[in-house]
């Protein structure tokens, strides 16, 4: 991480640091977690059936397994801000 963190935006953060810090943690891509996962399917703005506004997840993390498993936690990532942080 040569990069100064301060300055990523949301799509490196997640690639540098939450995608990392979930796989060191044992979580696996597309085992345990999904990334931009459908939360919602949106608003219901016509008699069709039609929606809008869908809303997605940056991650949803699932036991015991993203195929069979219950979603236990939503992640939302975003940009580096400066005098914030995730760490004690």
């Amino acid at each position: 991480m040569t990069d100064d963190i301060w300055k990523w935006d949301e799509k490196k953060t997640r690639s540098e640091l939450v995608d990392k810090l979930l796989e060191k943690s044992g979580w696996i891509k597309d085992k345990n977690f999904i990334e931009e996962y459908t939360i919602s399917p949106g608003r219901i703005v016509d008699e069709d059936g039609q929606r809008i506004n869908f809303k997605k997840a940056d991650y949803v993390l699932f036991y015991p397994n993203a195929y069979s498993g219950q979603p236990i936690a939503v992640i939302e990532a975003k940009k580096s801000i400066k005098g914030r942080s995730i760490w004690p």
